[in-house]
């Protein structure tokens, strides 16, 4: 490996964001460089010489956050096909991944992540043995309330063309050992039909 990328935090004051917003995350920039070392590392000295560096790229408070929603995002979707594929996977990590989204007040998140990819995640939750009904209604009652306020706030989204098709309710899946024979499940609450449907 020869290139290799590096940044720092770098505070900004009386920028248009910090207009919009004085705040820590509105003043926080990020600023990213790419070096070009002499030889390939690792190697059998551990060192060598940077032979080029490039022009410093700065990355604004909204790009910031976007590419953290896009990596936090990716996570959520990778720890819920381990839990939903693998059944020794432990749930408890993605148990603390959903309460943190949707309950971004106590776990110090950010309200903003895909709506999609939460009823995904709320799916393979459902699906544990392990994990107790109250917890997880609590789960489901947090998204909702994450939904409602993404879609009054920038509105409602399509579907994404993705393997799984959720729409959620309230209650859990029952008498499903193996998700992997799962085709259709149709659940009612509160009057109203809700399908899961995995698709092989």
């Amino acid at each position: 490996i020869r290139d290799f990328e590096y940044s720092r935090v770098e505070e900004r004051k009386d920028t248009k964001w910090t207009a919009v917003k004085d705040s820590e995350l509105m003043r926080t920039w990020i600023v990213k460089r790419t070096v070009v070392t002499y030889e390939r590392l690792p190697g059998i000295l551990r060192s060598t010489q940077i032979i080029s560096t490039s022009p410093p790229i700065y990355v604004n408070p909204l790009r910031r956050s976007v590419d953290q929603m896009q990596r936090k995002n990716a996570e959520l979707m990778e720890t819920a096909l381990l839990v939903l594929l693998n059944r020794i996977h432990a749930v408890k990590k993605l148990s603390g991944e959903i309460l943190g989204v949707v309950r971004p007040a106590v776990m110090g998140g950010v309200s903003n992540y895909e709506v999609e990819i939460l009823e995904f995640c709320l799916y393979a939750h459902a699906t544990r043995t392990e994990i107790t009904k109250q917890f997880h209604d609590h789960l489901v009652e947090g998204f909702f309330e994450h939904k409602q306020y993404v879609e009054d706030k920038f509105g409602r989204t399509l579907n994404r063309h993705i393997e799984l098709e959720i729409a959620w309710s309230c209650n859990r899946i029952h008498n499903v050992e193996h998700v992997d024979h799962l085709e259709e499940v149709q659940l009612e609450c509160g009057g109203e039909l809700y399908i899961v449907a995995f698709v092989n």
